[in-house]
């Protein structure tokens, strides 16, 4: 999350978890967390670690820079999906959908598991299609199926970012600031090209809440 004022807040907990003393575990197997933004390994095996983060923060990288989510490719048709894997496969798919219907995800979630189980590099190419050359080769290393092929700490990521800012130059929050205010400017006219009210999408006062935050 991001305030208008160019700060950023980290806000979604919902996968954390505690080995500190006192807290109960669960034998429950059942998957966690927003699953379009979930790793392939803490989809289907429950592992979870810092290059599954990594993982997950390819994903919202990928999304931002443009629209599109590795897990929906918009050229495979679900049965193109299934057919690309073997029936081991798309049995251990079609278990971790059952769990997550019993845990009470939202159906339409099952794209998440056939999208993760499925997708090739070929895929994550695709998906960054027009992006420049050094952003699709970090995203290309962070959505990577293998964790030990992905960036293997968030310490080597920020190396690579910092390396990268060097190159293109500063871009500080009143430079995000202004990146934002014209993407929701931009949102609302196309809103309003279709007759959809844009809501609390505008943009905030200059002098507003300081707490006033959008995705």
């Amino acid at each position: 999350m991001f305030t208008w004022r160019g700060g950023v807040k980290l806000a979604d907990f919902s996968l954390a978890y505690s080995n500190l003393s006192g807290r109960r575990t669960s034998t429950k197997r059942e998957p966690r967390g927003p699953l379009f933004f979930t790793a392939p390994e803490t989809l289907f095996d429950g592992e979870a670690e810092a290059r599954s983060d990594l993982f997950a923060l390819g994903l919202v990288l990928l999304e931002l820079a443009t629209g599109r989510h590795l897990y929906d490719p918009p050229h495979k048709n679900p049965r193109a999906v299934e057919e690309t894997l073997s029936a081991r496969e798309r049995r251990r798919v079609q278990g971790a959908v059952q769990a997550a219907t019993e845990a009470r995800h939202d159906v339409g979630t099952r794209q998440a598991f056939w999208g993760a189980a499925a997708f090739t590099r070929e895929d994550v190419a695709r998906a960054a299609d027009g992006l420049s050359t050094p952003l699709k080769a970090l995203l290309d290393r962070l959505l990577r199926k293998a964790p030990a092929e992905r960036f293997q700490t968030a310490a080597e990521l920020e190396e690579a970012l910092r390396a990268r800012l060097a190159v293109v130059g500063p871009y500080d929050g009143a430079a995000a600031i202004a990146e934002l205010r014209k993407a929701v400017a931009a949102l609302g006219e196309a809103l309003v090209a279709h007759e959809v009210t844009p809501g609390l999408l505008s943009p905030a006062p200059e002098h507003g809440s300081r707490d006033a935050s959008t995705r």
